[in-house]
């Protein structure tokens, strides 16, 4: 028998289970998840900022970057995802995510440890199956203590965990590096999300299960009931096929993003780059971040199909925004340029969550969540940096001369400088136009939302 410490009260009849009922128990629980999601990609950003040191001292391709950015995350993430919320639709959310802070700061603290491209693939492994955990049982746990039309907005403030843990982790990992080195910040980093595991297992409580919507059955339903009913309706269909597609750029252009500066003819050092960087991945998509979860929640009490047709037009900017900054040989240019584009492009998040809470009962929620995040881990995470990894390699060689550039890691040239610069322009600038196809997508899935989000009353499974 399971023990009750882990359990929630819905899995064990009876069992002492606190209630979260107060607006204040209600805030605190979105500001501690959002403080872990936070120390979640720290741990994810801090190989982006420190790429180009790991490259130099391991002697790593572009492509082999990528891997260590995309797939060796993110295929366990993905693969765990799936297999942790199905617990989660039974045990206590709480204590999976405690469980997960620990084992995920730890092995980013192990990728310190690493002195080859195998070990720091392993370690990186080890962080996406302890982060595989993290957002399944904190969208179940959002969604249970916030009302249908206040949950784009509370996710959307979940959802600030992304660029301020990007803010954070970038500029306090290029000042541990550049003053002690690219492995000592790995450690300074992970470190505190151990504290942060203590923190969760004594101080959040569990929400009663489905407290907001209607009355759903005591126990989640089977994974392929879950399954249909999703694919039953297009407005999953498009939404997931156009996160997956945002993911995608995102997870590249943000690998990509400080070798681009540092190599490029700006003139920056590691620590401008972080500031840069910072100012893009933190400050302004703190605003694109917040902005779409509390205009959506606002502007679609008229028409729901809001929820999807403004991000689809945040796309639809984003896209050309960013080709025509990163074409940008002056730095003032650049950054104006992406502050706008990167505003529009994390306009997505609360919407998408919001409008994919409202759509399923409460014992689905963690599962579709992890479903939406299979496909975004192995398409978006797992496919965007090596996509820009490879196209940066192969239009590098292409300008220099295959001979030449598989001398580059040995005998550095201008050349080979300048073909690495160009090479990594150009996979942005390709990875970015993929944003106009996502947002074809999220209009398309704007469509059909309104019938789609009466689902739920008809979901009951045997």
């Amino acid at each position: 028998m399971d023990s009750p410490s882990i359990t929630d009260h819905a899995a064990v009849p009876g069992a002492l289970q606190p209630a979260l009922s107060s607006p204040t128990a209600s805030r605190y629980l979105l500001a501690a998840l959002t403080l872990f999601y936070t120390s979640s990609f720290v741990d994810r950003a801090i190989l982006n900022i420190l790429a180009q040191p790991i490259k130099d001292d391991l002697g790593l391709t572009d492509a082999e970057l990528g891997i260590l950015g995309g797939f060796a995350f993110a295929v366990l993430y993905a693969g765990l995802g799936i297999p942790i919320a199905r617990l989660a639709e039974r045990f206590s959310r709480v204590t999976i995510i405690a469980m997960a802070l620990t084992l995920w700061s730890a092995m980013t603290m192990a990728c310190g440890a690493a002195s080859s491209f195998i070990q720091l693939a392993i370690a990186r492994a080890g962080v996406g199956i302890g982060e595989a955990a993290c957002t399944p049982c904190a969208h179940s746990l959002i969604g249970d203590s916030f009302p249908a039309d206040k949950r784009a907005t509370a996710l959307s403030v979940y959802s600030l965990g992304i660029p301020i843990g990007i803010l954070t982790g970038t500029l306090g990992g290029a000042w541990v590096a550049e003053t002690y080195g690219w492995r000592a910040a790995f450690v300074a980093v992970g470190a505190p999300g151990l504290l942060l595991a203590l923190l969760a297992r004594l101080t959040i409580r569990e929400p009663e299960r489905g407290r907001f919507d209607p009355p759903t059955a005591a126990v989640p339903p089977p994974l392929t009931h879950v399954i249909r009913y999703l694919l039953a309706r297009r407005t999953f269909n498009h939404m997931a096929i156009g996160v997956s597609i945002s993911t995608l750029v995102s997870a590249g252009m943000v690998a990509f993003m400080a070798p681009f500066l540092l190599r490029g003819p700006y003139g920056l050092d590691l620590s401008d780059v972080a500031w840069v960087i910072a100012g893009l991945s933190g400050g302004a998509a703190l605003i694109g971040t917040y902005a779409g979860g509390a205009l959506c929640d606002r502007l679609a009490t008229r028409d729901a199909r809001l929820y999807l047709q403004l991000p689809a037009i945040a796309y639809f900017i984003a896209g050309p925004v960013y080709a025509v900054a990163l074409m940008q040989n002056n730095l003032v240019a650049l950054i104006s340029l992406c502050v706008v584009a990167q505003i529009c492009a994390l306009i997505y998040l609360g919407p998408t969550f919001g409008v994919l809470h409202n759509m399923v009962e409460a014992r689905m929620r963690a599962t579709a969540i992890a479903i939406v995040f299979v496909l975004t881990s192995l398409i978006g995470l797992g496919l965007g940096p090596v996509l820009v990894g490879w196209i940066s390699d192969t239009t590098a060689a292409s300008g220099v001369g295959a001979t030449q550039w598989a001398q580059c890691p040995i005998v550095p040239s201008d050349a080979c400088r300048a073909a690495s610069f160009a090479g990594v322009r150009s996979g942005l600038i390709v990875a970015a136009l993929l944003y106009l196809w996502a947002g074809v997508h999220y209009y398309l899935a704007s469509k059909t939302l309104p019938q789609d989000l009466n689902g739920p009353a008809s979901s009951q499974h045997s």
